[in-house]
């Protein structure tokens, strides 16, 4: 198609190319011969995009078939190079083939003849063997022949679902190298899945609250909505410039109150079930950006995470969710066997959140003799011992200790509060003081002084506060516990936690230092909290119906701190309780609760009716796969999480987890230069490289060059859009994939772009190369019978190994960058072989199997590669279907009879492999190959008559499997010995 295209065109627009009448009648003779040969193929056949190298020769070949005389001159060459990509083939098809094509679409044509006619001729039909590249004009216009094309996917009906999400981004103004990283490692994934037959869910959106837009807002006197619909269309182009595969049609924004009416549905959901509330607590106040920060946006420092201020200690009235009320279930849901691949993750919640070994009371509250209308809550990891309570502990900072009940900076003091013991009805003393040990997660503790609590005791013979004697120390049972006393303490612990709950007071397994999430922010661009105060009816929630409570417009964003209070006409409302004058609530929600649901909002985003279907849900729920920063492992997870668990406990979602498998990729770095000293950022070209050390040109200072982050502040940050401009979309995927693991940081070093290059190149030439190859037809002349069948073995050979590891490596590893290695060692095999090999079947079947493979890595590049390669490719390989574009190729399968391994490791080092057939491996139990394993000479000489702690056999679908056996080397005392057991 390539030559008829080149033909028609010339024909087409002969008078843009300043043609004599004998060179037109020459063009036109070979025209109509090109058209004879290929018009039968012409939809089937490789696109005008790929220019085989000798193509230069066109009419040199053709003179060979056909008696053509013909003499073209330079100046109508140069013309034709300088216009032959201007037109898709569809518009020359229809313009060559349909005699009634309008006057105006021959004019918009022969426009773009001229518009684009004063480009520099591309490069491509000059490629020369020795070129170590592909010409960037030429990528950007196979890039542009795609764009459109390798997002369009036939889904079958039946197929499976497959949720991958990627973190959305906040819409800060551009990309950066970071969004680059992860969308590309998504899309390759989403493109690879959809191969495999899959029915991928791959939504985008927007995070788009929070203090960056407001601060923004204030610096630009514009409304925070105008700056972030700007920056998300900016973004959004440059996402679509970079022709990610995302489902746009599910595309969400958080500040768009289509959305965030749902996010304040569910808090009242949560203030229905008792999980929000709101206290006096003391918290962290930032005085720059004037608003409360959570703990963990505190760092070890004490200065604010975003803007680096010294934070303050403020005491605030606060709304908070009680995440406390889940820390057992969301704790014990991290050893869900449904989680993969959570690894290091786990560890990081796990810590976060703190093993549930004890329980929280809501306790009455008494002051003056009158009921409190809120309750205490407090910890202790004892509750067996309830009866021997006598005291409450609570540490200087809750919020009870106020000067309205008796507080102050005194130690161990009083107050003028008690609290009702849940059974025997005794009011308890509470006192303040910093010696006892309270949980984190309440600021209390519940004072049992008895012989297994030497620290209450003590503190209650100090205060002559009363002593009961609850346990008996011969039995270690309970006495003075009324029913209970007798029991052993485990039993009672559960006897007088169901007692407890059947009287209706509120207790529940927790974490002594998970505190409740403190969502309260004193900022305006935020989800308003949807709750009225009433004088008379206190806290009352906006009715449902009456949702979303829209955030007011404001005009002048010219102050720091820019809150809700300010908005007197939007405050003032009247009750819907009481129809009474009331109040609105003026804090906004912290942006996290906006990113803790957005997830399942993707999967339903025009429901009016309700935040999501539940069946439309349940169907595609939970995330197969999400990829993200790892910085997001402690909180945004966590408070994910979080809701899953609560709507899970109201029945809007049959799953508790909502991410199956994690993918926290790792940080693109710069090099930045800092001065030594001062720690001032200099850019590169400040420093002077010459000496041994590095120094700052204008001072002649010490410069520290180092890895870090990338940040505009830093000077090492890569604009995304200047790469891809300078070294194409593909290649840029391609290097941002290969070298490192996706989990790892990428040290971004353009001096791996050649290497990224030369592969390209390699892959072009192969086809090319392939092609010509076809045309002989001399394989058998040029090598034997036997070498062409032990070189064939060959290829099998590579292809089945090369299939297997990358495909291993695609679905369970991701090591996206292996797979581009085995890619790379998979074409070094081919181009290898003596170039009459191509002709072969097998090497036609594998090269086709290699341009599948890497397909979702460059779907442009390789689309263009696949319609070229079908045009030589015998067919006969029953693995692809030549009549569809290469994306929507079927995934290799590796043959029931491939050769396999059962890679044994000894503490984790390669020591034996057992090779084995694909078929007898699948069917292989575990226990036969840890049997085999163990008896293998070279397993026996290592452990030389040691024992083995354990052995664990992990078997893969089509890869290897892997024995690692742990055991304690001679010489050394094992703590314990164990049977090698199968896990």
């Amino acid at each position: 198609m390539g030559k008829a295209i080149y033909s028609l065109k010339i024909y087409l627009f002969r008078d843009q190319f300043e043609l004599s009448k004998q060179e037109e009648s020459r063009i036109r003779d070979i025209c109509s011969f090109v058209v004879k040969c290929y018009v039968n193929n012409w939809f089937q056949a490789a696109s005008a995009c790929f220019a085989p190298r000798n193509d230069l020769r066109l009419l040199k070949c053709l003179k060979e078939y056909e008696s053509i005389n013909y003499e073209i001159s330079k100046c109508a060459f140069k013309k034709f190079l300088g216009h032959l990509w201007c037109l898709p083939e569809e518009l020359v098809a229809l313009a060559f083939f349909d005699n009634y094509v309008s006057q105006e679409t021959e004019k918009k044509m022969v426009d773009a003849l001229k518009t684009e006619g004063d480009d520099k001729p591309l490069k491509q039909v000059r490629i020369d063997p020795e070129d170590t590249e592909l010409p960037s004009d030429v990528k950007k216009n196979i890039e542009l022949h795609w764009r459109d094309k390798v997002n369009q996917y036939p889904v079958e009906k039946d197929a499976q679902k497959y949720y991958l999400l990627s973190m959305f981004p906040y819409p800060s103004g551009n990309l950066h190298m970071g969004h680059i990283r992860v969308y590309t490692i998504s899309d390759a994934l989403t493109r690879f899945f959809r191969m495999n037959g899959k029915k991928v869910i791959h939504p985008i959106g927007w995070d788009a609250f929070g203090l960056p837009a407001e601060n923004a807002a204030v610096e630009r006197n514009v409304h925070p909505f105008d700056w972030t619909m700007n920056n998300i269309e900016t973004m959004k182009k440059q996402l679509k410039d970079f022709n990610i595969c995302f489902d746009w049609d599910r595309e969400l924004t958080t500040c768009d109150a289509s959305y965030y009416k749902w996010t304040q549905y569910i808090f009242l959901l949560m203030l229905d079930h008792g999980l929000a509330y709101k206290k006096q607590a003391l918290v962290n106040w930032d005085p720059v950006d004037q608003t409360v920060l959570a703990d963990e946006q505190v760092d070890e420092n004490g200065c604010s995470w975003r803007s680096g201020c010294k934070v303050e200690k403020r005491r605030l009235s606060q709304w908070f969710l009680r995440t406390s009320e889940f820390s057992k279930n969301l704790y014990d849901g991290l050893n869900d066997p449904s989680l993969v691949e959570w690894r290091d993750v786990t560890k990081i919640q796990q810590h976060w959140i703190g093993e549930p070994d004890g329980f929280i009371f809501h306790l009455d509250v008494f002051h003056k003799n009158e009921i409190l209308s809120k309750a205490l809550t407090v910890w202790t990891n004892t509750p067996e011992l309830l009866y021997g309570a006598t005291f409450i502990g609570i540490s200087p900072d809750n919020h009870f200790n106020a000067s309205e009940y008796g507080g102050s900076k005194t130690e161990d003091h009083c107050l003028d509060v008690t609290v009702k013991h849940p059974f025997t009805g005794k009011l308890l003393p509470v006192f303040v003081s910093s010696n006892l040990d309270h949980s984190p997660a309440t600021d209390s503790c519940l004072g049992i002084p008895v012989t297994v609590n030497i620290q209450h005791l003590d503190f209650a013979k100090k205060h002559n506060i009363d002593i009961i004697e609850i346990i008996d120390e011969a039995s270690n049972c309970l006495r003075n516990s009324d029913e209970f006393s007798g029991m052993d303490r485990k039993t009672a612990r559960e006897e007088i936690i169901t007692k407890a709950k059947n009287k209706g007071i509120k207790v529940y397994q927790a974490s002594k230092k998970l505190r409740d999430w403190l969502i309260s922010r004193q900022r305006y661009w935020g989800t308003p909290i949807p709750v009225i105060n009433c004088p008379t009816c206190k806290v009352v929630p906006v009715p449902k119906e009456d949702l979303p409570v829209l955030l007011p417009k404001i005009s002048d964003f010219t102050g720091k701190s820019c809150s809700l209070k300010n908005v007197d006409d939007w405050i003032k409302v009247s009750c819907p309780k009481c129809g009474g004058p009331a109040t609105r609530e003026t804090d906004t929600m912290d942006t996290f609760v906006d990113s803790s649901w957005y997830f399942l909002r993707y999967l339903d985003v025009k429901n009016k009716l309700e935040p999501f279907n539940i069946d439309k849900i349940n169907e595609s729920m939970p995330v197969d796969l999400y990829i993200g920063g790892k910085e997001h492992a402690s909180l945004h997870l966590f408070y994910a999480r979080f809701f899953c668990h609560f709507l899970h406990s109201v029945g809007m979602l049959k799953f508790r987890e909502p991410f199956i498998q994690l993918l926290m990729q790792g940080m693109v770095l710069g090099k930045s230069y800092r001065v030594k000293g001062s720690g001032k950022y200099i850019t590169k070209e400040e420093v002077d490289f010459s000496g041994k050390v590095l120094v700052e040109k204008s001072s002649g200072s010490a410069v520290i060059e180092e890895w870090e982050k990338m940040s505009k502040s830093k000077y090492n940050g890569i604009d995304p859009q200047k790469v891809i401009e300078e070294h194409g979309i593909d290649t840029t995927r391609l290097f941002i994939l290969g070298s490192v693991a996706p989990q790892s940081p990428r040290k971004w070093n353009d001096e791996l772009f050649p290497g990224i290059k030369n592969f390209q190149w390699r892959v072009w030439l192969s086809v090319a190369d392939f092609i010509e190859q076809k045309k002989l037809n001399d394989l058998h002349e040029k090598l034997s019978l036997e070498e062409i069948q032990n070189y064939e073995e060959k290829i099998h050979s590579a292809r089945n190994y090369y299939t297997k590891k990358v495909t291993h490596n695609y679905i369970h590893t991701r090591q996206l960058s292996v797979v581009i290695a085995k890619l790379q060692g998979l074409i070094g095999e081919l181009r290898r072989l003596p170039k009459p090999m191509a002709q072969s079947d097998v090497f036609d079947s594998t090269l086709g199997v290699f341009l599948i493979m890497l397909a979702p890595m460059a779907p442009h590049f390789t689309s263009e590669l696949w319609t070229a390669f079908c045009t030589a490719a015998s067919g006969k390989d029953s693995t692809y279907d030549l009549t569809k574009p290469v994306l929507h190729q079927k995934w290799p399968e590796i043959p029931v009879d491939c050769p396999m391994e059962i890679v044994i490791k000894i503490n984790g080092d390669e020591i034996d492999s057992i090779p084995i057939a694909k078929n007898d491996l699948e069917q292989l139990p575990a226990e036969k190959a840890i049997e085999a394993a163990l008896n293998r000479p070279k397993v026996l000489d290592v452990f030389q008559g040691s024992k083995i702690k354990h052995a664990k056999y992990k078997a893969w679908k089509n890869h290897d499997s892997e024995i690692n056996i742990v055991y304690k080397p001679p010489g050394k005392k094992p703590k314990k010995s164990k049977v090698a057991n199968v896990a």
